[in-house]
This record gives structure tokens, sequence and C-alpha cells, in this order.
């Protein structure tokens, strides 16, 4: 039987993205930019979403079936609500709080990262490997 390691990646990471969302920290980490005040967790909320959109789809073995297409999306909607009942367990922890632009970077974060891995999956089946795109 041959192993999926993407699929076990993947829910490896569901699980790292649940233990980051009710481990108590104490604040968000700033930085400056152009005399504006930054704050990093925004960038983090999108990053490990994307990772998540990204492993979403690759942890299907086959993607172009419409078996797999259906249930890239049936994840991709279960990723949703995921990023938005990640946030709000937040509430009943100490030292966190409910942020709603932390739910726009996580949504954010997954579309772009299901997005792009899409896209570099018609651009290679489609066009690359049909040799339509001749690369050096």
């Amino acid at each position: 039987m041959k192993v999926n390691y993407y699929k076990i990646l993947f829910y490896t990471w569901l699980l790292i993205i649940f233990l980051l969302a009710v481990i108590p920290v104490k604040t968000a980490s700033n930085f400056n930019l152009n005399s504006k005040n930054v704050r990093i967790d925004y960038f983090e909320h999108f990053l490990v979403f994307a990772i998540a959109g990204f492993l979403n789809i690759l942890k299907e073995e086959d993607y172009y079936r419409k078996n797999s297409i259906a249930t890239i999306f049936k994840w991709f909607f279960i990723l949703l609500i995921f990023s938005v009942l990640f946030e709000m367990i937040q509430i009943f922890i100490p030292l966190r709080t409910l942020n709603v632009k932390d739910i726009i970077y996580n949504v954010l974060g997954l579309f772009v990262g299901t997005s792009f891995t899409l896209l570099y999956i018609f651009l290679k089946k489609f066009l690359i490997d049909n040799k339509k795109i001749k690369l050096i």
C-alpha cells in the first residue's frame, strides 16, 4: 500500500494550526514600516492557512478526477469553517482574543494558497506536460 505523505502532512498541519490557536500567548509582535505599526501575526495567519490550502490539494493523489476535485472543494469549505472556529475558540482562552482581521487573513491565505496551487497544477498538466510550452 502506497503511503500518501501529503495526507499525513495535511492532517499534522491542521493539528499544528489548532495547537497554535489554543496556546495562550501574551501579545502579537509588531514592527515599524514607514512610521506605521504593522502586526506580524497577520502575515503568520495568512501563511499558515496558505500552506493548509496548498496541502489540501496535494493530499489528493489524483488532482484531476471529479471525485478528487469535489473532495478538494469540500475540504476548502471545511478549512474555511476551521479558520473561523479556531479564532472563535480563543474567546475562551486566557490571554487570547477574537480578532476579525485574523479571520480575514486566515481566509485570504487559504484562498491564495489554494488558488496558486490549482494554477500551478493547471499550467503543469495542460501546458508543460502537453509540450505547449517548452522549458529550457
